[in-house]
């Protein structure tokens, strides 16, 4: 209870009281009040009663007596003796006197009584012992002696409660006619008059009245009480919801101060009233300095007009904008930001305030750039690499069908480029192969694409060509430009070019074919003489003929049910668990056995039979699901779906149908493995409809991730939980630095989007620890298990054993800093490998140059090696081992080039056991800093 309710309470409770206290002093003092008005409406009557007899006495006082005649109900007073007490009157009537005694008794007797009234005549010497006074009466007599007048006091008589009064009764001079020879004079108290008042009626009124007081009052004290409680209520309530919205404003205040977005509000002219700390924090500006001003000071001059007058007709038009802005911080740096701007109306709608809120997005930015330059750019020449390419090549395609127009795809050898190479050396071949790599982008336009596969093999991708004779002069004009001379550091060198071409659509529609054939017709190029192109011959007929017999065979396969489902089990490396299994189709073929997909999919999967073939694939895996699960097994299942199937426009529809003939509860255990490239190709459309999947339950990952050409944004927009790390990244991790980067960027990159990763192609132990320490935990391959039969399955569940060494501390994850430790073993191996290659080879191209401080180890040890570790014996060990490896390696080389070729050969074991010394070392290494991991205060 807050202490504003405490207080509300405390009054409370002493209104209670005091009300209550109040009532109850009313009630007692009404009730005070009723009683003495009951006592005295009998004291009145007793009063009353006396009065009328004092008066009738001293009536008959007055008159000296007054005879009556005499008869049974007055008969002479035998203790009155005067004379002429009795005679005879007229008419023979005996007469007899009553005293006022007398009288006043009779009178008592035959008349008192009523109203519950009753008087006596009484003295301590009456002369009619009837008169004599009883104990009560006794003592008031007493009292009159001692000059009171009157007593009074409340008596039971036979039970019952009485008012008794008596007033003093003094000698008159007429009283001395009967009373003298008592030895009375005037003016003595010669005895008293009493009267006795029946209280029951007086007091059943006051119970009466009693009632109802009590009852006034307590409905008094009810009311009052419901009062005390509504009020407290009410002002409980009050308390309750200023406190409620005291909480709100301290809420929002608090939001609106420790959110790491920056947050700014205007007025509706856009002026800047109010910013909060992360603003400052972003841009730099403090509070003082931009309240008044308008947002545009943050402009960096990235956007035009058109953007800006976009954005607020959006904010007009739906009350907010959401998106990416370039803008500039104080000390001039431009930032990527993710902004929205919201209006605030008022209840008539008018707009009171605008509100943006911002994220700077500048590292997530140069995240996506760097993944971006690893999956899809040649680090030498910064063109497109042959996943770029491969991706550029299909939407060229596209476009090419869409306009009905010629697509030109080349693949060009350089002809003289290894002479260049030997004579000049490698550097100078690096620098000849950016020079060709300009003048090839220097000749393209903007949908045309130029890629460097490696080596000096490039391929361009030309559209947009309306005739064979612009083909022609386009082809020409880059042979030309490739044989002109190149000047590098002063040496000229000349160089042509061969190159195969072919021709969209006049030679299919398959990007990997056409690049294939213009690979062919580039060796034909070189063997008519080189520096010439060479157009491929598709033989259409031939290769029309035979993509129609195998598809109607697939067809016919799935009518005869041929097909089977294998699983390959996927595994959680670090606890040895199980994770899921994925389906992979297989054709039983009644005379070639079984195959594997890769010769019989490609002909199907941009056809209308990847629909019922993938239906297939789904219904069987749930139907498998059933029977696990009768066994015990509840196995997640993963199942590939085709662009084709995907993109059928009742999928969700047709999903729905296939899960409800099945068992409630499997939708859970179900993804569906896209290729990254088909959910690409209509990023909004994949997105809506993973979500409606998902809405039934199903799940859904990326396949091959890596292989095309997503940006950070696609794959924020796709809601796809797992992405699969294509298996030619992991295949050759362990001897390609390339592929171990973007196996790295990519996990690095599931983290920062909060996804699942899997690896694909685990062929070994090795692979497995080297992801265990990227931080990939799942992983599937032949290193685990083949695909085998569903009824395989369980058996090769319960014998399941994960190599020891993935669950030994030495396959912790490595943190990002120390990612070189993994990369020095593949970049010096690789160094190494291509050393021998070259000695032993005597010759050829030269290993790529390792300069000693500028491999990925001597950045490292120079930075964070020697500043976190360099304490460890291990670590320190790893200098010389390194630098004598370079040493070695480049005297090598040297005598190789001193045409002492024998003499290098013979020294090549003291290479490789310097490597493998380096490795070993770098492992150990690598052990005690993961120890240093789980001893964190000891990296100190």
């Amino acid at each position: 209870m807050t202490k504003e309710k405490q207080t509300v309470a405390f009054y409370a409770v002493l209104a209670v009281i005091g009300w209550s206290l109040l009532v109850l002093a009313s009630l007692l003092w009404n009730l005070h009040q009723a009683r003495d008005s009951a006592y005295a409406l009998a004291r009145n009557e007793a009063g009353a009663n006396i009065e009328k007899d004092l008066a009738f006495r001293r009536w008959v006082t007055a008159h000296g007596g007054v005879y009556v005649p005499v008869d049974e109900r007055t008969p002479p007073n035998p203790y009155l003796r005067v004379p002429n007490r009795d005679f005879d009157g007229p008419g023979g009537v005996r007469l007899t006197l009553m005293n006022p005694a007398y009288a006043l008794r009779q009178m008592q007797q035959q008349f008192g009584g009523g109203q519950g009234v009753s008087g006596h005549i009484t003295s301590l010497l009456p002369i009619n012992p009837s008169n004599a006074p009883d104990a009560w009466e006794h003592q008031a007599l007493e009292a009159f002696q001692g000059g009171q007048t009157e007593v009074m006091e409340i008596n039971e008589i036979g039970g019952r409660p009485y008012l008794r009064m008596m007033r003093a009764m003094k000698v008159e001079k007429g009283c001395l006619k009967c009373h003298a020879e008592q030895g009375y004079k005037e003016g003595d108290v010669r005895g008293g008059l009493a009267a006795s008042v029946d209280l029951q009626p007086f007091l059943a009124g006051l119970r009466d009245d009693s009632r109802a007081l009590a009852g006034s009052h307590g409905g008094a004290w009810l009311i009052g009480m419901l009062a005390i409680g509504l009020v407290g209520s009410r002002a409980g309530r009050r308390l309750d919801e200023r406190r409620e919205a005291d909480e709100r404003r301290r809420l929002t205040a608090n939001v609106f101060e420790f959110a790491q977005e920056g947050i700014v509000i205007t007025d509706p002219e856009a002026n800047i009233l109010e910013v909060n700390a992360s603003f400052t924090n972003i841009t730099g500006y403090r509070r003082d300095e931009v309240l008044g001003r308008n947002p545009s000071l943050l402009s960096s001059g990235r956007h035009d007009q058109q953007f800006y007058d976009d954005m607020w007709k959006c904010v007009k038009r739906n009350g907010f904008w959401r998106g990416e802005i370039w803008n500039r911080r104080k000390g001039g740096e431009s930032y990527a930001g993710l902004l929205t701007v919201s209006s605030v109306t008022n209840a008539a709608g008018a707009v009171t305030h605008y509100v943006g809120t911002f994220a700077d997005i500048s590292q997530i930015k140069t995240q996506q750039a760097r993944l971006d330059s690893l999956i899809h750019y040649d680090a030498l020449t910064q063109l497109p690499n042959r996943v770029l390419m491969a991706d550029r090549l299909s939407q060229a395609v596209a476009r090419s069908k869409r306009r009905e127009s010629l697509l030109i795809v080349g693949f060009l050898d350089l002809d003289g480029f290894k002479a260049v190479n030997d004579s000049f050396g490698r550097a100078i071949g690096d620098k000849l192969l950016v020079q060709v790599a300009d003048r090839l982008k220097g000749l393209i336009r903007g949908d045309d694409t130029v890629a460097r596969l490696g080596g000096d093999e490039f391929v361009l991708v030309l559209s947009g060509l309306d005739t064979l004779q612009e083909c022609d002069r386009a082809l020409n004009r880059i042979l030309a430009s490739v044989a002109a001379p190149y000047l590098i550091d002063g040496h000229e060198a000349v160089l042509s070019a061969s190159m195969g071409v072919t021709l969209f659509p006049n030679d299919g529609s398959d990007p990997d074919t056409l690049v294939r054939h213009a690979d062919h017709a580039m060796y034909a190029a070189k063997q008519a003489g080189r520096n010439r192109y060479h157009l491929f011959d598709p033989e259409q007929d031939r290769r029309v003929h035979a993509h129609h017999e195998a598809f109607t065979r697939i067809q016919e396969a799935l009518v005869a049910e041929e097909f089977r489902l294998y699983f390959q089990p996927k595994v959680n490396m670090r606890t040895g668990k199980v994770a899921g299994a994925e389906a992979l189709i297989r054709w039983a073929h009644p005379e070639r056995g079984l195959l594997p997909p890769a010769d019989f999919l490609p002909l199907i999967d941009d056809t209308e039979l990847a629909v019922p073939l993938g239906e297939w694939v789904i219904g069987t895996a749930l139907r498998q699901m059933e029977e696990w699960r009768r066994l015990g097994l509840n196995l997640p299942v993963s199942v590939n779906i085709a662009a084709r199937h995907l993109q059928c426009g009742d999928f969700v529809e047709r999903l729905r149908r296939i899960l409800a003939q099945h068992d409630g509860g499997l939708a859970p255990l179900l993804e569906f493995e896209v290729l990254e490239t088909t959910a690409l190709e209509n990023i909004s459309a994949v997105g809506a409809l993973i979500g409606e999947c998902r809405d039934l339950g199903v799940e859904f990952s990326l396949d091959d991730f890596g292989t095309g050409y997503s940006s950070l944004s696609y794959l924020k927009r796709l809601p796809a939980q797992t992405l699969k790390i294509d298996q030619s990244f992991v295949r050759t991790l362990l001897v390609d630095l390339e592929d171990l980067a973007i196996v790295e960027g990519v996990v690095s990159l599931t983290k920062a989007f909060n996804r699942q990763v899997i690896a694909e192609g685990v062929e070994s132990a090795e692979h497995g620890i080297a992801l265990l320490q990227l931080g990939c935990d799942r992983a599937q391959g032949y290193g685990i298990a083949r695909p085998m039969p569903a009824e395989d399955l369980p058996a090769w569940i319960t014998a399941w054993q994960p190599d020891p060494r993935w669950s030994d501390p030495q396959s912790t994850q490595l943190q990002r800093e120390d990612f070189p430790l993994l990369a020095t073993a593949v970049e010096h191996n690789g160094w190494v490998a291509g050393i021998a290659a070259f000695l032993r080879a005597g010759g050829g191209d030269l290993p790529p140059p390792l300069e000693p401080r500028s491999c990925r180890f001597a950045h490292w040890y120079d930075a964070a090696g020697q500043a976190k570790y360099g304490h460890l014996d291990s670590v320190r060990a790893l200098l010389p081992l390194h630098d004598d490896l370079h040493r070695l390696g480049t005297r090598l080389l040297a005598l190789a080039a001193d045409g002492k070729q024998q003499d290098a050969v013979d020294r090549l074991d003291q290479l490789l056991a310097g490597r493998d010394a380096l490795i070993v070392a770098l492992e150990a290494a690598k052990q005690q800093i993961i120890g240093l991991y789980r001893a964190p205060t000891r990296l100190n």
